[in-house]
């Protein structure tokens, strides 16, 4: 018997542990940081988060969902005139704006098919309808707002896609063999791609917007052999997939069904992050072993544009922004902003003294990067000046912005809120342990993974809607709240003004005819300046 105990709670011991309360964020505490929980769900892998080879957030720039919202008007003015269901006793009043019922137009019916634009806008006006039968006004609108998924890849090679904002899975399908391992992945819109062993596979992320779509996503294409051993994973721009491998280059493999020859450039060292890119560039950025930054334009023939040299090596690797802008940080202590131009434009560098061995976390004007020490830092993209007084401590990584707060990962492994503002961590009242990192730079969502694999998202309160924080536009310098001495501008002075601050011309250089020894206007000419005595006591 107790053999027949001892087998059960050995086999028990051997499954994925399953997700506690503890393991997520609690309603109380959301509410406490002004989130609210949109969904959650259970992810298809065997070993929980452990399992997890890759996870990711993307934004769809060529799909959308489109809602049609139920909007309250002004209320009309109760009068003796009004029928009496509608008295002004029983009549609910809603702000004028308040949407009161949001139907996505891809909202499955009982067949499991979207029910479409018509449809939606059908049930929406029978509910103003209804609504105005209780004296409440409203009209119907339409909203879009761009598509956001969560890619994740498992080491059992289950890959999935699934809605960001729901949670529903958009479609899944197991690839490559385990044993050899795989790469991180790479995303664009069209097309997701998993380096497994020698082998790269690219699988058809979205068929909606291509002529000979034949299937919803999630459809391969032939895989690829490649020329070298691959490291790290793959990038997928516009039109190639970049791969770095054991020799010091970058092969480039086009999306054809079976493309030709990749276009390989070679660079110095070898490449210690995967290349990143903004998903509207067609620029890609890479840190090496030998302590170099590396760009290359895939627009074309995929080309070296320039290389940068850095105080140190940088093994975090790099954050793509808009306009072509990068920002890194090394172990030398110094962070980056680097512009892609055709030569290369350094914008700014700053020395921390602090060495760097993370990515920075950008969003909006900030680029927050921690240090090996664990200080998180908070510098301005425009000119890389500090936001905060101080650095904030025991800070390991930043993985989100809801908006409200910053959200990261503290150096004990917990979740740790941060005022953007002030830096100043934010009491939670609860340790919640972080398990595995979902970095979400491009929304105001907080997603958060259980040891179990349990996925969880939650948004801010008001925002049933996702915000996006990635945009085409440079942020502008913002106001410091640290101002040097040096940093103060001075009163605008006159273009043909003496930059010593002379007077004009012809005027006395010491003032009015002054002594620049300080001897008196009446001191006659030839007088001795040190006056009668000796100068040396003598």
């Amino acid at each position: 018997m107790n053999r027949f105990f001892h087998c059960i709670a050995v086999f028990a011991l051997s499954l994925p542990s399953i997700s506690m309360a503890s393991d997520l964020l609690s309603p109380a505490v959301a509410d406490r940081l002004g989130l609210v929980e949109a969904w959650h769900r259970q992810l298809g892998t065997v070993g929980g988060a452990r399992s997890i080879v890759d996870v990711r957030v993307w934004v769809q720039e060529n799909t959308s969902h489109e809602y049609v919202n139920v909007v309250a008007t002004n209320p009309p003015t109760t009068d003796s005139a009004a029928s009496p269901a509608t008295s002004s006793s029983t009549m609910v009043q809603f702000p004028s704006g308040q949407i009161l019922r949001r139907i996505a137009t891809d909202t499955k019916n009982e067949y499991g098919q979207e029910i479409g634009l018509k449809e939606a806008d059908r049930l929406a006006r029978m509910d103003v309808l209804k609504l105005k039968r209780r004296g409440i006004a409203a009209e119907v609108t339409t909203t879009q707002t761009r598509e956001v998924r969560i890619y994740m890849l498992g080491d059992d090679g289950g890959l999935s896609a699934y809605d960001a904002e729901t949670g529903e899975t958009i479609w899944n399908l197991r690839i490559g063999q385990p044993s050899l391992g795989y790469g991180l992945l790479g995303i664009s819109d069209e097309y997701v791609t998993v380096i497994n062993g020698m082998t790269m596979y690219r699988i058809i992320a979205d068929d909606r917007q291509m002529p000979t779509s034949v299937a919803g996503g999630g459809r391969p294409l032939p895989e690829v052999r490649l020329d070298h051993v691959p490291v790290l994973g793959a990038t997928n721009t516009p039109n190639f997939v970049a791969v770095p491998n054991t020799r010091g280059g970058v092969e480039c493999y086009s999306y054809e069904p079976t493309p030709m020859e990749p276009s390989v450039e070679v660079f110095a060292g070898q490449a210690v992050a995967k290349p990143v890119r903004f998903p509207l560039s067609t620029k890609i950025g890479w840190t090496t072993s030998k302590g170099f930054f590396y760009v290359m334009d895939t627009d074309g023939k995929p080309t070296t544009q320039f290389r940068l040299k850095m105080d140190g090596v940088s093994d975090g690797g790099a954050a793509a922004t808009s306009n072509d802008r990068f920002f890194f940080g090394c172990s030398g202590g110094r962070v980056y902003g680097v512009r892609a131009t055709r030569t290369g434009e350094v914008m700014w560098n700053k020395s921390l003294g602090e060495p760097f061995y993370s990515a920075p976390f950008v969003v909006k004007q900030s680029v927050l990067i921690a240090s090996t020490y664990g200080n998180l830092f908070n510098l301005d993209a425009a000119d890389g000046m500090p936001l905060w007084a101080t650095p904030t401590a025991n800070v390991d990584s930043l993985f989100s912005f809801t908006g409200q707060y910053f959200f990261g990962k503290s150096t004990a492994g917990y979740l740790v809120a941060i005022d953007p503002a002030s830096g100043a961590k934010i009491s939670m009242g609860t340790k919640l342990m972080i398990d595995h990192i979902v970095k979400n730079e491009k929304t105001d969502r907080l997603y958060v993974i259980s040891e179990g694999g349990t996925v969880q998202c939650l948004r801010p309160a008001e925002h049933e809607l996702p915000r996006f924080w990635q945009d085409s536009e440079e942020p502008q310098p913002t106001a410091k709240t640290i101002v040097d001495k040096a940093e103060k501008p001075a009163a605008p002075a006159d273009e043909d003004a003496n930059p010593f601050g002379a007077p004009a011309a012809g005027a006395d250089p010491f003032g009015a005819g002054g002594d620049p020894f300080g001897a008196s206007d009446e001191a006659a000419a030839g007088d001795d300046p040190f006056g009668s005595a000796d100068p040396f006591g003598n």
